[in-house]
């Protein structure tokens, strides 16, 4: 059974993502470790990356820099400034 989204979430989807990513590519040599990944994080979202070791997914989200750092987990000041 699928539950519909809360009137909050419809709202918020309709808005510009929080994160955009289009085409991301990263390589190490002759390893393509990123291989040209889209995708979006609507506002108000729960969003993960799930896969097997050595598939891309830290590479990837370090890919999006210092920035995104507040979404994947809280800092404290102190932190922020490494």
């Amino acid at each position: 059974m699928t539950l519909p989204d809360p009137p909050s979430t419809r709202r918020q989807a309709a808005a510009s993502p929080v994160v955009q990513a289009r085409g991301l590519v990263k390589c190490f040599g002759a390893l393509r470790a990123v291989d040209a990944i889209d995708f979006d994080i609507p506002a108000g979202r729960c969003f993960g990356f799930l896969g097997p070791n050595g598939a891309g997914k830290t590479t990837t989200l370090k890919m999006l820099g210092k920035r995104i750092k507040w979404l994947i987990l809280p800092l404290h000041e102190s932190e922020t400034d490494r």
